[in-house]
């Protein structure tokens, strides 16, 4: 929804795209596996949920960094989470978009059909920076049946070369969790209240809420020297998330397109479209990962942990067709 002069648009083309960067801040742990793993993703990305900072061990910092598409645009990101005690957690995260060498034909002179002539070419670039805090807390309703919830904070600035806005949103998440099976379903809600974002005065742009149901299983693996996690996740059960799926757009162009499902118009559909992924630890050194997404078909990575697990480094590449990205992060856990 866009709010100009009081005034309201109903315009979900609009609302659809309003906080769509959030969805690329995430570690390569998680984009590895398609970002699947919201039921084990305990750090303080965007993408990260607070309803499983409980299970952390130590605490840990993170670093990394994304190109993509051949480093069109980038993002960087610091993330630390910790257990605060047996049931409570805490997470925090500084996450940065980088976009350079935008072309600006504001203000030239344009042919009877509206394209610009070319002219003196001018570039300016634009960035957002998002700032989160997180909590969870985790419930022991029996031995074996745990359940957690989080709640998260997230404060945003982004700039346009000129238009700048402030923005503030709150978001939401919970996982059941089967103890003796491994076994956990849950569901995270981003833009929990809707996203606000200030541009100017009487510029408001605000993004609906997005809510994603999850299910997974992690176990250990004697006679493969490991353990075995596999997960899948949703699109966006309320349809507010717009580029959730992809498909071809005409017979003109070999492209795929961003494009809207809802689960009440073909539950098959919307199910056989949400993101699958997986990894195998090897005695908890080395890591293997893989993932698939309609956004990104194949996803896959690799993490090495050193040093009794102080040290760890992470690797995914995701392959699209305009082309591929790649992440790096290091982190350390003490």
């Amino acid at each position: 929804m866009w709010q100009v002069a009081g005034q309201s648009y109903d315009e979900l083309g609009d609302a659809y795209y309003s906080n769509a960067n959030r969805d690329i801040f995430a570690l390569p742990q998680s984009s590895a596996m398609a970002r699947s793993d919201i039921l084990f993703a305990a750090d303080g990305t965007a993408q990260g949920n607070p309803a499983v900072l409980p299970g952390l061990e130590r605490q840990v910092v993170e670093l990394a960094y994304a190109g993509f598409y051949e480093n069109t645009f980038s993002t960087s990101l610091l993330s630390f989470a910790a257990p605060v005690s047996k049931n409570m957690g805490v997470s925090a995260s500084f996450n940065y978009l980088y976009v350079p060498g935008i072309s600006d034909n504001r203000g030239w002179d344009t042919l009877p059909g509206g394209a610009p002539i070319v002219g003196r070419d001018k570039q300016f670039s634009a960035s957002e920076l998002l700032f989160r805090v997180g909590f969870g807390y985790n419930f022991q309703i029996t031995r074996n049946l745990h359940l957690g919830v989080g709640a998260a904070l997230n404060s945003m600035r982004r700039n346009l070369e000129g238009p700048i806005g402030y923005g503030i949103g709150v978001d939401g998440s919970t996982v059941l969790h089967l103890v003796p099976l491994g076994f956990r379903i849950g569901f995270q809600v981003n833009n929990l209240t809707t996203n606000y974002l200030r541009w100017q005065p009487g510029y408001v742009d605000l993004a609906y809420p997005q809510l994603r149901f999850s299910m997974g299983w992690a176990s250990d693996v004697d006679y493969l020297y490991g353990r075995l996690q596999l997960h899948y996740t949703t699109l966006d059960i309320a349809a507010n998330s717009g580029n959730n799926t992809v498909t071809k757009s005409d017979e003109y162009t070999s492209l795929s397109m961003p494009s809207w499902t809802k689960a009440s118009e073909d539950p098959v559909k919307f199910l056989i479209r949400g993101n699958l992924g997986g990894e195998y630890l090897i005695r908890n050194i080395v890591a293997v990962r893989i993932g698939t997404s309609r956004i990104n078909p194949v996803t896959f990575g690799a993490g090495l942990n050193l040093f009794d697990q102080h040290f760890s480094m992470n690797f995914a590449y995701l392959y699209h067709e305009l082309a591929g990205t790649y992440q790096l992060s290091i982190g350390y856990g003490w």
